[in-house]
């Protein structure tokens, strides 16, 4: 009896998954629902919103679990966000732009602030000290032209006006109450102060150390902590070595402060916001430029400030304190928070937008991405999901150029900065194996291990100065070689432990047939004349003699060990990678463009399928079972590979969970769909179009037995049938709705 009813149930779900699983040449894996967010707001432990990149909204009613898109159709930036509770509140963006809404933003009502009189005027940050009486800073800063407005209005948003003008860029605003206020600018002339909420009095330059010479002077983001102490922060980077700027006055903004910190502790990139709890314990943040997301925390008033564990990659734009949380958002979408000022972190982003670098398949089930600020992709069943993480070590987390597994556990990444790193442990933790720089022109762009020992790393030192790093012990020394090339190397690989290449810019090919203690430069043939400086990006063995690498508009192959390549096809555009599934069967891909050639690759064809038309890659590989993946912006990851929706390896596993379907249906534009866990589990709910892609990702996480309602805002989606799966522990259920408008 058991069997009979295993196999009907079996054969129910075969019937419901056939119905929304058509076959398809290629799907979108996974890929970030969100770029850059830069501001987020909570009017209670529940309910927050985030906005930012060209109309971007995400509103949250579950206190973070998930995230549900209310984007405006506008293709301007979002910069600030204010809620007076569940239901009213006020989004300003770029171009004058002021949205507001009364039903908790299921409807935007979208306006110009034409009372400003440029058009260009970018409006920065809105607050309100009550339900009638509010504040919008905008300010203008396009060709030659710099002004700030503030803007004042008392009947609760429905009129503004402007209260205060000056030719000066606007950054951002903070009151401690209506009377104290401080305006931040573009740079060191450009800081106002009020004692009345009437008058606007010029801040005097503050003095920076003779030994820094600052190139810029901005001062982003502006704190009051009582109606006299107040902090701004800004500028910073690693050229010049010139510190972020931290900066304190004691007497309502006439006087400032340079906050000069010890050496070991000076941070050299933006700080984006700044914020304190009290008289003594603040945090400024930013980053992401020179290793990764920063937070910077200080607990004497601001007189020393020292760089605080946070495991990610992406630059912070904006703080929001609620409870006992504290919610950070910023840069390619990343959303997180600490519930105990910052030692441990979560993230709600599963993935963040970052531009996929490298790829590989470790083993049948246990695939990897990295990504560009810091950013790492893992699956542990064959690619159905992924998590996102970040290469992080030493408090930073560099842009990852390459990265190369030898087994599930044991993984290099090569990062900028001249940085690389090791894993032990399949991406959970990472352990600096060469140590970064300050240099922006340093960079580890490419990684090869033969062996657990044996492995190499390449890159530059500086423009045309290249660098090659020898281990025999797993990354614990090094040997290096330098300028052997004269060019910027990108790319290496090994046939065997004395055969390698190493590709680069200028066309430029390095080989190797004794293990990398020495290396030749090859004869390339038959180049055009047009291309004899081509950019080499890729590069892979077939076998001990045969290797193909490909750059731009080019495709190269050697059937000698490398010592000459002969010139195979052009292409249409920049190739990135090449990967080859077996002796015969290769790939290579680029801007747009697969190519594939079924004869070791002396003759290729373009396979580019329409989904993958207007993405660029820079990443490839195979798995095991010859599919192909490639990778490319927004953290985007497609394959080929087709992946049964439904594995029932006992009857009690179809009883664990429920998915009901979405009411209303048909919808326009909201719905909600849920669903109910008889156990805790991982939860990922995705909703497809009718050609099977993904285009949202409402849940992507841990969740406890429990039931669950999910809304669904599709203002973005064109009309037509959409599906949405419920995916658990590897299990899946599909329904079909109708989006009608």
């Amino acid at each position: 009896m058991k069997i009979y009813i295993r196999f009907i149930l079996a054969l129910l779900f075969f019937l419901i998954c056939s119905e929304v699983t058509t076959p398809q040449t290629w799907q979108k894996i996974i890929s970030s629902p969100y770029t850059n967010f830069y501001d987020i707001y909570f009017v209670n432990e529940m309910t927050g919103w985030a906005v930012g990149f060209q109309g971007q909204i995400a509103k949250t009613t579950d206190g973070g679990t998930t995230w549900v898109d209310q984007s405006v159709e506008i293709i301007k930036d979002l910069t600030g966000v204010y809620f007076f509770d569940e239901q009213k509140g006020f989004i300003c963006g770029n171009s004058r732009y002021i949205l507001s809404t009364t039903d908790g933003g299921t409807n935007w009502k979208v306006d110009s602030l034409e009372v400003i009189p440029n058009s260009k005027a970018n409006n920065r940050k809105i607050i309100f000290f009550d339900e009638l009486n509010g504040r919008l800073l905008s300010s203008v800063n396009s060709s030659g032209v710099l002004h700030g407005y503030l803007l004042n209005t008392t009947d609760g948003g429905t009129t503004w006006s402007i209260s205060f003008e000056t030719d000066k860029d606007f950054l951002d605003i903070d009151y401690y109450d209506p009377n104290h206020g401080i305006i931040s600018g573009k740079d060191a002339l450009s800081n106002f102060y009020t004692k009345d909420g009437t008058t606007w009095t010029n801040c005097p330059k503050v003095e920076f150390p003779s030994t820094v010479v600052y190139t810029r002077s901005d001062n982003n983001a502006v704190d009051m902590v009582d109606e006299n102490t107040a902090y701004m922060v800004g500028w910073g980077s690693k050229v010049g070595l010139q510190p972020s700027i931290l900066i304190k006055t004691t007497d309502g903004g006439e006087t400032w402060t340079y906050l000069e910190q010890l050496t070991e502790n000076r941070q050299y990139d933006n700080l984006w916001g700044v914020k304190f709890k009290d008289a003594q314990n603040g945090f400024a943040f930013g980053g992401s430029t020179s290793g990764g997301s920063i937070i910077y925390k200080t607990s004497d008033g601001g007189q020393n400030w020292f760089r605080s564990y946070v495991p990610f990659g992406s630059s912070l734009r904006s703080l929001f304190e609620v409870g006992n949380k504290l919610w950070f958002a910023g840069s390619s979408g990343l959303i997180i928070y600490t519930q105990n000022d910052g030692l441990t972190w979560q993230s709600t982003s599963n993935p963040v937008s970052n531009t996929i670098n490298s790829m590989m398949f470790a083993s049948e089930k246990v695939g990897f991405c990295g990504s560009m600020e810091g950013g790492f992709l893992k699956t542990s069943d064959g690619g159905a999901n992924w998590n996102y993480s970040c290469v992080y070590s030493d408090l930073t987390s560099y842009n990852v150029q390459d990265i190369y597994f030898i087994n599930d556990l044991i993984g290099f990444a090569a990062q900028s900065y001249g940085k690389a790193v090791k894993t032990t442990d399949g991406g959970i933790t990472w352990q600096t194996i060469i140590s970064d720089t300050t240099s922006v022109t340093t960079v580890n762009y490419g990684v090869f291990f033969v062996n657990e020992n044996l492995g190499f790393i390449v890159g530059k030192t500086s423009t045309d100065n290249d660098i090659i790093y020898k281990t025999t012990d797993g990354g614990n020394t090094w040997s290096i070689k330098q300028n052997i090339a004269g060019k910027d190397l990108l790319d290496v690989a090994f046939a065997d432990e004395n055969t390698g290449a190493i590709v680069g810019n200028g066309l430029k090919i390095l080989y190797t047939n004794d293990g990398g203690e020495n290396w030749q430069a090859s004869d390339i043939l038959n180049v055009p004349t047009d291309l004899a400086t081509a950019k080499l990006k890729g590069v892979c063995f077939i076998d001990a003699s045969t290797a193909i690498a490909v750059g731009n508009k080019l495709i190269l192959k050697t059937n000698d060990g490398c010592e000459t390549w002969e010139y195979i096809a052009p292409a249409n555009t920049q190739l990135n990678s090449v990967a080859f599934f077996d002796e015969n069967v290769g790939y290579a891909v680029g801007d747009g463009e697969l190519l594939k050639t079924t004869n070791k690759g002396d003759s290729w064809e373009n396979v580019t399928d329409t989904l993958l038309l207007d993405d660029n890659f820079n990443a490839l590989c195979t798995d095991e079972e010859g599919n192909i993946w490639v990778g490319s912006g927004n953290s985007t990851v497609y394959s080929n590979k087709e992946f049964t929706n439904v594995s029932v390896s006992d009857e009690s596993v179809l009883s664990n969970y429920n998915l009901s379907q979405n009411y209303p249906n048909p919808f326009n534009p909201t719905t909600f769909i849920k669903y109910s866990l008889t156990e805790y589990g991982k939860v990922t709910l995705n909703v497809y179009d009718g050609l099977g892609r993904l285009v949202k990702t409402l849940v992507n996480k841990n969740q406890e037995a429990g039931e669950y309602s999910i809304s669904l805002n599709a203002s973005g989606l064109s009309s037509g049938v959409y599906f949405y799966s419920l995916i658990i522990d590897g299990n899946v259920i599909s329904k079909k709705m109708t989006l009608l408008k």
